[in-house]
Formats: structure tokens, C-alpha cells, sequence
């Protein structure tokens, strides 16, 4: 039989371990949500100079890169050779030869690649419309430079604020 004093003990140490515990902290009712207006601008900038490229782009690829369509990510692609062959998928490894150029046709970059899909080998659209292409396949890109390198350039061959068609042949 359990003793009084153990039946109180017990009942103490449950009140103690009980009691210790923390009330979720809570937002006060009459916080006022900051708007930062710099914030602000920044993001009404980017958006304009966004539909702007957008506009340039659309007006491009209709001149001159005939049978493109626009992914839903914003980035143009044809198809020129097709095999049939499945399309690579997240963690395939894959070889292809990428041709960048600038879209007044000076060329920047030639090089043979071996990337593993959605590890961040390559820029995010490049390495998404590799996924809309197979083993064996040619395909050609437009890329917005808000897709591809960025307000930065890569450092060397790629400007600032420059978009760029890519034509890759898959091995």
C-alpha cells in the first residue's frame, strides 16, 4: 500500500513539472504593420523593368526565333532535333554542350557540361528547361536576365542585366 506521504510526494512533483511550463508568447492586439517604402519602390522598380524585358523578349523571339514557346517559369524554348527519348528527371545525370549567346548574336560561352539535374549546377531556368528535353535531343532557350545571370553577370562573360539564348545538344 502506497503511503501518504508518497501519494503527497508525487502530487507535489506533478504540480511542480505542470506549473513550470511557458505560455506561448502573443502579439500585442494594437501592433502596427510597418511598411517599409523602400521595400516598396525596389519592388514597383523591379516589376517595371520586368514587363519591360518581358515586352523586349516577346518582341525578339517573335522576329526571330520562330516556333518558341513560353514556359511557365518566362523563359522561351524550341525543341529543334527531338529523339523521343524520356526527359531527364530531378538527380539525372546528364552531358550536354551549351552554346550562350547574347540575342545580338555575339557568342559568350561554348562549353561541355555534366550536371546532376536540380543540384544548382547551372542557373534555375537553365537547369528547369533541361527537364523539357531528352537524351540526344538540340533545344534552344531564351532567357530573360532576371532568369539567367542576374543584375550581376557571372563575372566575365556575361554582363549585367543581359539576356540570353542558349542552344544546348544533349549527349
Amino acid at each position: 500500500m502506497i503511503s501518504f506521504r508518497k501519494t503527497i510526494f508525487f502530487f507535489v512533483v506533478a504540480v511542480f513539472v505542470l506549473a513550470c511550463t511557458k505560455p506561448a508568447p502573443q502579439l500585442p492586439a494594437n501592433k502596427i504593420k510597418y511598411i517599409d517604402s523602400t521595400q516598396l519602390a525596389l519592388t514597383e522598380a523591379n516589376n517595371a523593368l520586368i514587363t519591360y524585358e518581358d515586352s523586349v523578349l516577346t518582341r525578339y523571339v517573335s522576329d526571330s526565333c520562330t516556333g518558341m514557346i513560353k514556359s511557365g517559369q518566362g523563359f522561351w524554348y524550341k525543341i529543334s532535333k527531338s529523339t523521343g527519348k524520356e526527359r531527364f528527371k530531378d538527380k539525372d545525370i546528364c552531358y550536354f554542350n551549351a552554346s550562350v549567346y547574347t540575342l545580338d548574336g555575339n557568342l559568350r560561352i561554348k562549353k561541355d557540361y555534366r550536371i546532376e539535374i536540380s543540384k544548382n549546377e547551372v542557373f534555375k531556368s537553365l537547369d528547369d528547361g533541361l527537364r523539357l528535353v531528352g537524351k540526344g535531343e538540340i533545344a534552344e532557350f531564351v532567357f530573360p536576365w532576371y532568369l539567367a545571370y542576374g543584375i550581376r553577370g557571372n563575372g566575365r562573360e556575361i554582363p549585367a542585366y543581359t539576356s540570353i539564348r542558349v542552344i544546348v545538344k544533349m549527349k
